[in-house]
């Protein structure tokens, strides 16, 4: 009975074979494979490096070269060694390039970096005294209201002492036209 109640999965569950037609399709087919289960760590391959021509011989011994007197296969050696040379220069040259190009690129992109700092600096710098100036605009026009409550709070004080001098109730009769 405990085997009837315990039913264990198949361990290998059988997938359709899907052949991909298109790098597209290939892509999506890694990527589904990665999904299936996220707590395993993803492959990243690290990037190839580039590999230079190989260095020039240290001593190239008896090359004649094309002169008068060689053996005929002297000058496909030469001219071998001189294309590898010519193709080491170039690779020099093209990676002086790249990195003058690289260099110039960081340069423009600190100064860039550097005009939207000093532009998000003085925008966060305006909006500050903006909200600065709302707060001080607001204390002023707090102070005034409590100011405008004293007078008031004051005035009806010294008139309801004046009143309160001449046995005068506010209910009572009023002399001013038009009042109570």
């Amino acid at each position: 009975m405990a085997n009837e109640e315990k039913k264990e999965k198949p361990k290998f569950q059988k997938r359709q074979v899907v052949v991909p037609k298109t790098t597209a399709e290939l892509q999506k087919l890694h990527v589904d494979a990665l999904m299936r289960d996220v707590s395993k760590v993803a492959k990243v391959p690290e990037a190839r490096k580039e590999r230079g021509p190989r260095p020039p011989p240290e001593s190239v011994r008896w090359v004649p070269g094309s002169s008068a007197g060689a053996g005929s296969s002297e000058f496909h050696i030469y001219r071998n060694l001189r294309d590898h040379e010519n193709k080491r220069q170039e690779w020099i040259e093209k990676k002086a390039k790249e990195e003058d190009q690289n260099e110039t690129f960081q340069q423009q992109r600190l100064s860039h970096l550097q005009e939207c700092e000093d532009k998000t600096s003085r925008k966060r710098a305006k909006r500050q005294r903006k909200k600065q100036l709302q707060q001080q605009a607001k204390k002023i026009k707090k102070l005034e209201a409590d100011k405008a409550e004293g007078q008031a709070a004051a005035a009806a004080d010294s008139d309801s002492d004046s009143a309160d001098e001449n046995g005068e109730e506010e209910g009572g009769p009023s002399f001013v036209v038009g009042g109570k």
